[in-house]
């Protein structure tokens, strides 16, 4: 699947796979009847809000995944980073002036929950793989040997697949 093959069908056959489901499986998970699991899957239907809800969930992915509703404007992408802080220990840093006014460019943000830090860490490194053109389809090396493609990295990250240990300290 490629960056710009977002469609649902290749979102839900993406994460199924990663999860090692079958079709019947995610429909039984998300409620679904099987035939509209197939039918979505090859793209001869869409599903409505609720049951792309119910698929999301059986996946254990976002609802973003499917509607890539985040956007790019400035206010979509800071309501992400507040909701972020939220969810997770975020830590800010930042230089003022005399008036106590942040400097843009020196504001920096660090993650305290070794658990998201870690899968960011290998976003990145999925990202990295893409700026430099290459290919979906090429191989990364997993830290404990196996490969993977840039795609099946972006999946685990999202669904939460990955088993990292923290160094101990």
């Amino acid at each position: 699947m490629s960056d710009k093959d977002y469609s649902v069908a290749n979102v839900m056959k993406l994460y199924r796979s990663l999860h090692g489901m079958t079709q019947e499986e995610l429909g039984e998970k998300s409620g679904i009847e099987y035939s509209q699991v197939r039918r979505y899957e090859a793209g001869v239907r869409k599903p409505k809000l609720e049951q792309l809800q119910a698929l999301s969930s059986a996946l254990g992915i976002g609802l973003s995944e499917f509607t890539d509703t985040a956007g790019g404007s400035v206010g979509s992408i800071v309501s992400l980073l507040l909701e972020l802080d939220k969810k997770t220990d975020v830590n800010w840093e930042g230089t003022t002036d005399e008036n106590g006014d942040y400097d843009p460019s020196s504001i920096k943000l660090s993650l305290g929950d070794w658990e998201v830090a870690s899968a960011i860490a290998l976003y990145l490194k999925h990202r990295d793989v893409l700026r430099a053109g290459k290919p979906d389809d090429v191989a990364i090396r997993n830290e404990d040997g196996s490969t993977l493609t840039v795609e099946e990295l972006r999946g685990m990250i999202i669904t939460n697949d990955i088993q990292k240990k923290k160094p101990e300290t």
